[in-house]
């Protein structure tokens, strides 16, 4: 495939990688990584997977309702009143739903 000969630039440039690690750095990138994820709201992680999973395989205007719906159901969960209030407040947030 054509990507296989993409440097890191430019592969970065493409979106089709967000980032490089020096050789031999790359599980504990991955790792540090995952423990970023697993910091974020369950709710909205789970939301963000399904629009994406769903929005795949429709056209565009099907996929911006898919992830207006979604958004929507987001901001109705307890989750996001603590994001918003941690942002704030300048701490780190204690979300419910992992």
């Amino acid at each position: 495939m054509w990507e296989s000969r993409l440097g890191p630039k430019r592969r970065i440039a493409l979106a089709l990688a967000n980032r490089v690690t020096p050789g031999g750095e790359a599980l504990s990138e991955a790792r540090e990584l995952a423990g970023n994820i697993a910091g974020m709201a369950g709710v909205a992680l789970r939301y963000i997977q399904q629009a994406v999973n769903r929005g795949m395989s429709t056209s565009l205007d099907e996929g911006l309702r898919i992830e207006a719906d979604l958004f929507a159901k987001i901001f109705q969960t307890e989750d996001i009143r603590e994001g918003v209030d941690a942002f704030i407040n300048k701490r780190a947030p204690n979300f419910k739903h992992r």
